[in-house]
C-alpha cells in the first residue's frame, strides 16, 4: 500500500544490494592486488561493474522477494571478508562480527547455512587459537540446530550421491549449466555454450588454486574470496540435488545467474 503495488522499492533496494557486492569485491581487490598497477586494478574493477550490474539476471532485479538471492551471496562475502580483516589487524571485534554475519547467512536462503561451515574451514586455514575456533565451531552448529529444527524438504528434492549414481552425466550436465548460465544468454541462447564456460569456470579454478596454492595460504583476504567460490560451487551442487529432477532447462533460469 505504501508504493501503491509498484516495484519501484524493490528495484531500489537490488540495485542498492548489487552496488554493495561489487563494493564488497572492490574490497578484496584493493587487498588483493596491492602490487599491481593502477590501470590493472581499474580495469578489473570496471569488468566486475559492468558483469555483475547484467540484465541477464533481470529476474532478481524485477521479480518480488527476490532479493534474497543478493543477500545469499553479499553476507558470506562479507563475513568473510571480516575474518580477513580480523586476521589482518588482530581486533577482536571483527571476528565476532564475522561469527554474526555468517549465523545471519542462513536466513537469506538455505545454502546461507554453509557461510557458518565454511568459516571453520577458513579459521583453520588462518591457524586461528583454538578458542577462536571452537566459538566458530559452536556458532556452526548453533545455526544448524536452529534452522533445521523446523525444516522441510521439497517432496521432489533429491540426494547429490544417488543422482551421481544413477545419472551421473545429465547431474554433472546440470551443474555446469548452472554455473554458465550467464554465457546462455549472452552468446545466442545455447545450452552447450553455458555448459562449456561452466566446465571452463571449474576448470580455471582448480589450476589458479593450484598454482597460487602458496600465494594463497599467505594472503587471508585470497583465501576468503577462494571460500566464496568454494559457496558457490556448492550452491550449484545443492540447487542441482533439488532441481535437477524438473529438467536441464531449469537451470538456465534468469535468477540463476546472478552467483
Amino acid at each position: 500500500a505504501t508504493f501503491g503495488g509498484k516495484s519501484y522499492f524493490l528495484l531500489i533496494v537490488n540495485i542498492f544490494l548489487m552496488t554493495l557486492i561489487i563494493y564488497q569485491l572492490f574490497k578484496f581487490i584493493d587487498k588483493i592486488y596491492t602490487n599491481k598497477s593502477f590501470y590493472i586494478t581499474n580495469l578489473i574493477k570496471l569488468f566486475i561493474f559492468i558483469i555483475l550490474f547484467s540484465w541477464v539476471q533481470h529476474e532478481n532485479i524485477t521479480w518480488g522477494f527476490q532479493s534474497q538471492f543478493f543477500l545469499a551471496y553479499l553476507v558470506p562475502l562479507f563475513s568473510f571478508y571480516l575474518l580477513a580483516v580480523f586476521k589482518e589487524t588482530g581486533e577482536d571485534k571483527y571476528f565476532f562480527y564475522s561469527c554474526i554475519v555468517a549465523a545471519l547467512s542462513a536466513y537469506t536462503m538455505a545454502n546461507g547455512v554453509l557461510a557458518s561451515l565454511l568459516l571453520i574451514v577458513i579459521a583453520f586455514l588462518f591457524r586461528l587459537a583454538k578458542i577462536k575456533v571452537f566459538i566458530a565451531l559452536c556458532v556452526a552448529i548453533l545455526n544448524y540446530i536452529v534452522f533445521f529444527n523446523s525444516y522441510k524438504s521439497i517432496d521432489r528434492q533429491g540426494n547429490i550421491i544417488q543422482y551421481l549414481l544413477d545419472a551421473p552425466i545429465d547431474f554433472i550436465a546440470y551443474v555446469l549449466t548452472y554455473l554458465g548460465s550467464p554465457f546462455f544468454y549472452l552468446f545466442g541462447h545455447n545450452i552447450f555454450i553455458a555448459q562449456l564456460f561452466g566446465f571452463l569456470l571449474i576448470f580455471g579454478m582448480l589450476i589458479l588454486t593450484v598454482k597460487y596454492f602458496r600465494a594463497i595460504l599467505t594472503n587471508y583476504f585470497l583465501i576468503s574470496i577462494v571460500m566464496e567460490q568454494v559457496y558457490i560451487l556448492a550452491t550449484a551442487l545443492i540447487t542441482a540435488s533439488g532441481r535437477f529432477s524438473f529438467g536441464i532447462e531449469q537451470a538456465i533460469s534468469s535468477r540463476y545467474t546472478t552467483p
